[in-house]
């Protein structure tokens, strides 16, 4: 059964989760796909989220990946109860 994805605005883009490594107990990075249009320089960041309730929950996260990879990378550290970082 899959799920439909709402229509998000346009500064939004859906993209997929391709890692997720647990390097200590505190500390993970992510790895997701990156639009081809998407430019940026380094450390520069972006808004990552969830859609809960219908609407999306933003945080922001530096990006850690060099600007020609072709994917995203970010580091965190777990946040209990953390609707992102749990």
């Amino acid at each position: 059964m899959g799920v439909e994805n709402p229509v998000l605005p346009k500064s939004l883009t859906w993209e997929h989760v391709l890692d997720v490594r647990h390097w200590t107990g505190e500390l993970f990075s992510l790895r997701v796909t990156r639009p081809p249009s998407f430019r940026f320089r380094s450390g520069e960041f972006v808004l990552l989220g969830l859609m809960l309730a219908g609407r999306p929950l933003l945080r922001a996260y530096s990006i850690a990946s060099p600007s020609w990879d072709d994917g995203l990378d970010f580091y965190s550290i777990k946040v209990s109860d953390g609707p992102l970082t749990s």
